[in-house]
């Protein structure tokens, strides 16, 4: 599995970009390697990014993919977390499905 490119990283966490747009574009990057990474990207924030995008949570905006309906920072991380541990269920029900073709098929999955 390839590495991130570090350099990419850290010329985002340089930029003066939105402390969301960061985030999302340091899990993107992350993504080409592992699909577990917001809380790592979260962390490569400063304190007072993680404070503008808790504060923005707060108010309601959605400032993790995947964290809709999160109250804060943290509970949004929660969501895009156990929402990716679903999805990861669910593809490898389906991969089993397909694989023996005598056991029921997994809901949702098609053949």
């Amino acid at each position: 599995m390839a590495e991130p490119n570090k350099e990419k990283i850290k010329e985002i966490l340089a930029s003066n970009l939105d402390p969301a747009e960061k985030l999302r574009l340091i899990v993107e990057e992350q993504r080409l390697v592992d699909k577990e990474n917001v809380r790592e990207a979260v962390a490569m924030l400063t304190p007072e990014e993680r404070e503008e995008l808790d504060r923005r949570a707060r108010a309601g905006e959605v400032v993790v993919l995947g964290g809709t309906g999160g109250k804060s920072l943290e509970a949004q991380i929660h969501l895009a977390e156990g929402k990716r541990q679903n999805v990861l269920f669910f593809l490898e029900a389906c991969t089993f499905s397909r694989s023996f073709p005598h056991y029921p098929i997994a809901p949702g999955c098609a053949i």
